[in-house]
């Protein structure tokens, strides 16, 4: 429901519709575009049992339920654009800590209006699996890329990031420096993940339109205490504070 009342204004200005509307009959124009959406999207699923192998000829179920993918970069590559890709763990509920590959970022294709693309994690009964996305574990990278984060959305539109953990990105000029960095994109959605223990800004963007970050928890920025989050050159951003607070010794910030 939340997430409906934050896209009421994006959905307003994309289809052009008078603000003199009532609110509510605007919603329930935004949750009828949803349910339409997600009639028409895909699922695709990323598993720790799965098998990187492209859906082709070959393969025409690469990617199903039945034959998940083993990593979520390659997973987020493969899927195209406008569909939904689940992250699970070995157990409904479960927990999956999964290390990319160095240099290895994820890079999800774009959606449209009509038909977002959905990286998330697993649910069964309203429970999501703990799926936690990190970055290898090392000391120092000469990163040759400028673009730093575990995912990176670059020049791409309509993808939302959500209920996922996503960290360990501590390594000062290294391609894992941010959590997830958003570069010349637009209707980009973060939601309710958590993101922990990044060198630069959680959530970087720069160069973007129409973002919105709501209902993560953002912790720990190592090289830049305090800037758990970060815009520039930004138009229409929609990012929703709550407190910073102390918890298990990490400075944490609800976004």
């Amino acid at each position: 429901f939340h997430k409906a009342i934050a896209k009421r204004e994006t959905f307003m200005k994309t289809f052009s519709i008078p603000s003199s509307i009532p609110p509510f009959i605007t919603l329930c124009l935004v949750l009828l575009c949803a349910f339409s959406r997600s009639s028409l999207a895909d699922d695709y699923y990323v598993a720790p049992n799965g098998s990187d192998v492209p859906r082709d000829e070959s393969n025409p179920n690469a990617g199903d339920i039945d034959h998940p993918w083993a990593t979520p970069a390659f997973g987020a590559t493969n899927m195209p654009g406008g569909n939904r890709l689940y992250i699970r763990a070995a157990t409904p509920g479960g927990t999956w800590t999964y290390y990319l590959d160095d240099d290895v970022q994820i890079a999800p294709h774009s959606g449209s209006s009509m038909q977002q693309t959905i990286v998330t994690a697993w649910s069964s009964g309203g429970v999501y699996d703990d799926v936690h996305i990190e970055a290898p574990d090392r000391i120092w990278h000469n990163a040759s890329s400028p673009a730093h984060g575990i995912f990176l959305i670059q020049d791409e539109s309509y993808i939302e990031i959500s209920h996922l953990n996503i960290g360990n990105c501590h390594n000062q000029c290294d391609i894992y420096s941010k959590g997830i960095l958003i570069l010349n994109s637009n209707h980009i959605d973060v939601l309710d993940n958590e993101i922990y223990d990044t060198w630069a800004s959680c959530v970087s963007m720069s160069g973007s339109a129409y973002v919105t970050v709501s209902g993560n928890t953002l912790a720990k920025c190592v090289g830049r205490p305090g800037r758990l989050w970060s815009a520039a050159e930004q138009h229409r951003r929609r990012v929703r504070h709550r407190q910073l607070h102390q918890r298990g010794g990490k400075q944490q910030h609800h976004a």
